[in-house]
Parts: C-alpha cells; structure tokens; sequence
C-alpha cells in the first residue's frame, strides 16, 4: 500500500527535468481520480506544460488511449494531444455513460498563477464581504451547496465555473439588492 503523494510527484519531475531533460515536460495524463485541479496545475507548473485528468472520478475504462498514442505518434502539438484526449474521453463516454457524469480537463500549466492570483483576489473579496456583512455566509451557503455537482454519488466539491455562475445568477436574481453594491460589483467582475 505506497503511493506517490502530489507533492513527492512534483519533486521527482523537478528532478527529471533538472537532471535528464533540462526542460519542462510537454503534457503529464493523469488516468485516475482527483487528478486534475488549479492545484495540481500549479504544483506542476515549474515542470510541465499541460495537464490532463479527471476533477472527480475516473470511470472504469480509463483515457482512451487510441487518440492519445496516435496524436503522439503523429508528432501533434502538445496542446492539441491535450485537447484531443479530453474530446475523445468525451467522445467515448457520451456513448457509455448515460447520467453524464464524467469530467476531463486539459489544463495550461503556464497560466497557474495568474489563475491562483484571480482565485486568491476573489477569494478576499468574498471573505471582506462576509466579515462587512455577515448575512452574506448564509447566503452564500445556499447558493454554493444548490449546485454543487455530485460525482461518485456524494457532493465532492463546487467547481470555480459553478461558484460564479451561482454568484451571478443570484445577484441578477436580486438575492444581493440589499448589500453593499460597490462590494457585490467588485466580487461579479
């Protein structure tokens, strides 16, 4: 029962690319569950240019790795083998998975931090708008949890896409009338 943790992982390519290539790895697949986040991005940045892998479960039959090894063998452009796996996950489980609950993610590595930066920047505004108005956590609650997507049978997380949106939704909807317009402004831009 080992494994390699995320950390670790990011500490053996940094030695990989340090030591064998002297230069960042062009894609890293991830066929597994959990293994695509902002955070993997960001971990692996210093190492890899893209990253591909599911943000919730992985299903049983895997990546399809036809495409994967024939866009390779082609000489594609990385970007275009990372976006060709994800259509051809998408592609393959359209056809066996009739709930639609499956996700695969390719991700430019490069662009981490300025989505850890904007991430971070939301993150503050939305913690000043609960510290200046406290009735805003509940609020918040109830739009975050009304959508979270459930994968694996359980709520496992709320993407940033889905966060937004809801944030959205609820201020066109009037949920934020009474607030602070210049915070709720700042926090939807």
């Amino acid at each position: 029962n080992e494994y390699v943790s995320s950390d670790q992982l990011a500490s053996i390519l940094k030695d990989v690319v340090a030591s064998v290539t002297n230069q960042k790895l062009d894609l890293i697949a991830f066929d597994c569950c959990l293994g695509a986040s902002l955070e993997h991005a960001y971990l692996f940045a210093d190492t890899t240019h893209y990253l591909v892998g599911c943000q919730n479960c992985a299903l049983p039959d895997g990546l399809e790795y036809h495409g994967f090894i024939t866009r390779l063998a082609q000489g594609a452009e990385p970007r275009d083998v990372a976006q060709g796996i994800v259509e051809d996950y998408g592609a393959y489980y359209a056809a066996k998975e009739t709930k639609g609950l499956y996700t695969l993610s390719a991700i430019d590595c490069n662009q981490s931090l300025a989505v850890k930066n904007a991430v971070d920047a939301l993150s503050n505004l939305l913690l000043r708008a609960i510290l200046d108005e406290p009735s805003l956590k509940q609020l918040f609650k109830e739009v975050l949890h009304a959508q979270s997507p459930h994968f694996c049978f359980v709520p496992m997380y709320t993407d940033l896409f889905t966060i937004c949106h809801e944030l959205n939704e609820a201020a066109q909807s009037g949920k934020f009338d009474t607030l602070n317009h210049e915070l709720v402004t700042e926090i939807l831009a």
